[in-house]
């Protein structure tokens, strides 16, 4: 199909800019994007793709990587900042907001790289901490995580212990036979028992790692607050200052 005479001046333009840009990877990359948005490779070949394989030998994946790289310039906030095609591409995984950040971090030990860039980008696993601030390691996280089966038992025990009570100070004649002390007290006694169930910190004993000798944990990693307070104040203190590190 013919081109008309601004086009064919247009598409002269363009494919100048991209030969005499092809390591200003934004200006090559926009001119690509302008020649196939408007077809002007139209005259010369039946494809996109075999235009540029025809004028460049460029095949069609560092085609379409080169308008991408120039995309990620245009639309980032730190576009002007984007030093090379490489590194323009990883950051189009990220969300624009994040490129400062990311960039920031990858730079930390020297020039930005895609390979540094990449390692900045890829999301970390969220760390989680005990009740008293130390990470919890992998071996003991799956009994960390159940805590909430834990609080649900204690939720109920609560519950039935709040329902007696107003019972109790309602004068409810259908608990006319109950022995409030003696049952309340129980309750009591079930709700810190089930307590114990409840991971609180990390075993100061062997840090949730090396949980399968620890007399401490029984294997767990993690012990209850009931547990913690009996533990000697000197393992207590070691661990604090060493960070729950062996």
């Amino acid at each position: 199909m013919k081109l008309t005479t601004n086009e064919k001046s247009d598409l002269s333009k363009l494919k100048k800019v991209v030969t005499e840009n092809e390591k200003a990877f934004v200006s090559a990359g926009n001119a690509l994007a302008e020649i196939q948005e408007r077809k002007l490779y139209r005259e010369e070949s039946l494809t996109f793709e075999l235009f540029c394989l025809k004028n460049w030998n460029w095949k069609k994946t560092h085609v379409y990587r080169m308008i991408q790289a120039a995309s990620v310039v245009k639309t980032s906030p730190i576009g002007g900042q984007i030093p090379n095609e490489r590194i323009a591409r990883v950051l189009a995984k990220v969300p624009p907001e994040q490129h400062k950040a990311v960039m920031k971090a990858a730079a930390a030990e020297g020039p930005a790289t895609a390979k540094s860039v990449e390692k900045a980008a890829t999301p970390k696993p969220d760390i989680i901490l005990d009740r008293l601030g130390i990470p919890v390691p992998a071996k003991a996280t799956p009994f960390w995580n159940r805590r909430e089966e834990v609080q649900a038992i204690l939720t109920k025990v609560s519950a039935i212990k709040a329902s007696l009570k107003h019972a109790q100070d309602t004068k409810d004649l259908l608990f006319t036979e109950v022995n409030f002390s003696s049952v309340l007290a129980y309750l009591d006694n079930m709700f810190g028992g089930i307590k114990r169930a409840m991971p609180h910190t990390v075993c100061p004993t062997c840090n949730g790692k090396l949980v399968e000798s620890c007399t401490l944990c029984a294997g767990r990693g993690v012990i209850s607050e009931i547990l913690y307070e009996r533990v000697d104040e000197d393992v207590k203190k070691m661990r604090s200052k060493s960070g729950g590190k062996k």
